[in-house]
């Protein structure tokens, strides 16, 4: 599978999260969960309490979760850092940073709330056959994606694909 299909069906999974009730950051982290070596129950335990930025519409779940994935990925886990891992560290951020900008570019913010105020009419996506997601509308939101808003698609998509086009660019 190349980088693009690996970003497809990532995001695909991270949509198939968020259909079964859970949060936009549960919905990112589990799709990078096999990316960074973690297991999607962690995942799903370790944003729980993440969602809706952080239940008062602040920094967007997906946002979040996107950069729980880098830090796992490329984070040093030293309390007190040699050289090498300050260099990591610097590195880390640079790509924090390039992710922030990039999805802001996307979507415009990084804030939850704000992102509900866009006016986005709907969201679509092509969902691959064998990812095994069953589409209902039986949810909260009564909507294929379970999403509160058209938006929320797309910034789980963007979050996990700009993620996972870092992760995988970075690891070559």
């Amino acid at each position: 599978m190349d980088n693009k299909e690996k970003k497809y069906y990532a995001c695909s999974q991270a949509l198939k999260v968020k259909s079964l009730g859970n949060h936009c950051s549960q919905a990112c982290l589990c799709s990078l969960a096999p990316y960074v070596d973690m297991e999607e129950g962690e995942a799903l335990k370790v944003m729980a309490a993440l969602g809706g930025g952080m239940r008062h519409e602040q920094l967007c779940g997906a946002v979040i979760a996107a950069g729980a994935a880098l830090g796992l990925a490329f984070g040093v886990d030293q309390m007190k850092k040699n050289q090498e891992q300050k260099q990591a560290d610097e590195r880390l951020g640079e790509l924090t940073i390039e992710f922030v900008d990039r999805f802001k570019a996307i979507i415009g913010t990084t804030i939850c709330g704000e992102m509900l105020q866009n006016e986005l009419d709907s969201f679509e996506w092509d969902m691959p056959d064998d990812i095994g997601f069953v589409s209902s509308d039986d949810n909260e939101n009564k909507n294929q994606y379970n999403l509160k808003k058209p938006i929320c698609g797309k910034a789980i998509t963007s979050a996990t694909e700009i993620a996972l086009d870092i992760i995988l660019r970075e690891k070559q």
